[in-house]
């Protein structure tokens, strides 16, 4: 086994399989390297999510995600109450008539990495953005209407208005 070694990126081809895509992508990920970590975020802020490799004895690779940006998107940065400003543990649900997509707040990532504790979330060729529900760490549950696709948005717990919580 080589001690340096290429990153590898897989696609997923639907139900089941993945495909190796690394020596397509190219770029950093071709770079032979001894690479421990990845935090995973937004770094230039264009809705898609880029990775920076921690590298042993070495500058990081940062692997900026420059795809087709025809989708639409929507970030959210949680700010909880006193304990809690993080809101690390809230869960955000976004839900339509078709779907349901979950984000939960996270700290920390992988070794020596932490990722954005943002929540994005993909809307596909959606321009509007379906009511947002969070389940705060305390158990409070709020729902947040009217917020615009394409940006990120700053939710305050207290701010919403008082939602059911749902089973899931």
């Amino acid at each position: 086994m080589k001690y340096l070694q290429r990153k590898q990126l897989f696609d997923t081809l639907g139900q089941g399989p993945f495909r190796d895509v690394s020596a397509a992508v190219g770029g950093g990920l071709l770079i032979e390297k001894s690479s421990r970590g990845a935090a995973f975020a937004d770094v230039d802020n264009d809705g898609d999510i880029d990775v920076l490799v921690i590298n042993m004895n070495d500058r990081p690779t940062l692997l900026r995600n420059d795809t087709d940006a025809s989708n639409n998107w929507i970030a959210l940065k949680l700010a909880g109450k006193v304990r809690n400003r993080d809101a690390i543990g809230a869960r955000v649900f976004l839900e339509d008539e078709s779907s349901v997509q979950v984000a939960e707040v996270r700290s920390g990532g992988s070794y020596l990495s932490h990722n954005d504790m943002r929540v994005h979330f993909g809307l596909g060729r959606r321009a509007t953005v379906p009511p947002v529900r969070v389940r705060w760490p305390d158990g409070a549950v709020e729902r947040f209407d009217g917020l615009t696709a394409n940006g990120i948005h700053v939710i305050r717990q207290g701010q919403g208005r008082p939602a059911l919580p749902d089973a899931r």
